[in-house]
């Protein structure tokens, strides 16, 4: 299979190597096209080598036992986890500990990292970054809303990240603002982080329409929110007091209460969306190792259409990004099968 994959991207690869960096956004007229630009065919082959190799990588790493979300029949544990250090792991930070602290309003018990501070939900999202998306490999300009302090570190640090956070109370958000009314450019970012804000925003299809602005076509969001699967419908309340806010959404300053219905409402406000149920393919023991969350959690995976003929700069960009991914997993995939021989 890795040889047909090689092949691929030898053939395919040939056709991109003209291509140049996207220049930037603020260049108004439309890229002349070049010889050897990628078209939509192109793209969509890189982008099933791309899963075709993801998809292998995966494989190979449960033979060793080296997986991130599953375990090998027969083992206690991943090869990659050490239970001498601490009972349980942070996927983020990589520290080890018996015991999580307790977190949120109602103090769940064994969920924030001592070391990170981080919760289950933001461990879950770096699992996702890492195991669905280019986000450690390519180049990216994020918009974090509502930032927390160890996401917020964590990216700042990253080189290949272009990073910016806002919030309109937060003092820890890099600049002050409202997500209903974004000082930003259309088109500015590759990728929004937004987690469990909208259920404190009073017009929420305003601020998803808004992400959806500043986002490059092609460009994702994370947009997540506390849902409560057994309610059909979203349940508003801007009338309520804090006291009924309490008692109906679970805490005083939440305006609704989301149901199975939110899906729609992100897709209402024009993103495509996938649903991601990453969660739910994890080996349970390493649910619990990582402390992740012991609730099904979604990821609501909220892309900008890409409408019309895109210009051949952006079909640039997007080759460029899927051959470092492509070349990224096929590095690794060796680097692997390498160690094994070792």
């Amino acid at each position: 299979m890795w040889d047909l994959i090689m092949g691929f991207k030898a053939r395919l690869f040939s056709r991109l190597c003209g291509c140049r960096p996207c220049q930037g956004r603020a260049v108004v007229e439309t890229p002349a096209p070049q010889e050897g630009d990628p078209s939509g065919e192109d793209i969509r082959r890189l982008q099933e080598s791309v899963s075709s190799a993801r998809s292998g990588f995966e494989t190979l790493r449960l033979s060793r036992n080296m997986s991130l979300v599953s375990v090998r029949e027969g083992d206690d544990h991943p090869a990659w986890f050490d239970p001498t250090r601490g009972r349980h792991y942070c996927l983020f930070c990589g520290s080890y500990s018996d015991m999580f602290e307790p977190f949120g309003q109602q103090k769940r018990p064994n969920v924030m990292c001592p070391t990170c501070r981080t919760a289950e939900r933001h461990r879950l999202l770096w699992l996702y970054l890492k195991e669905r998306t280019d986000f450690l490999v390519n180049s990216y300009k994020v918009l974090d809303i509502a930032p927390m302090d160890a996401i917020q570190n964590r990216f700042k640090s990253m080189a290949n990240i272009d990073y910016i956070s806002v919030d309109l109370f937060a003092a820890n958000a890099m600049r002050k603002m409202d997500i209903c009314r974004m000082e930003f450019a259309d088109d500015t970012f590759d990728a929004i982080f937004c987690y469990h804000v909208l259920e404190h925003v009073p017009d929420d299809i305003k601020a998803m329409k808004e992400m959806l602005r500043v986002l490059k076509p092609g460009g994702w969001a994370i947009i997540q929110v506390p849902l409560r699967t057994h309610r059909k419908v979203t349940v508003e309340g801007p009338d309520y007091t804090p006291e009924q806010r309490f008692k109906e959404f679970g805490q005083s300053d939440h305006v609704r209460d989301y149901g199975l219905d939110y899906g729609e409402r992100l897709k209402s406000a024009g993103f495509d969306l996938t649903v991601d149920n990453l969660y739910a393919e994890v080996n349970p023991k390493i649910k619990d190792i990582c402390r992740l969350p012991e609730y099904d959690e979604p990821l609501f995976v909220c892309r900008k259409p890409l409408t019309g003929a895109l210009d051949s700069g952006r079909l640039r960009e997007l080759g460029k990004r899927l051959e470092k991914e492509l070349a990224y997993l096929l590095e690794q995939t060796a680097k692997l099968e390498g160690a094994a021989r070792g």
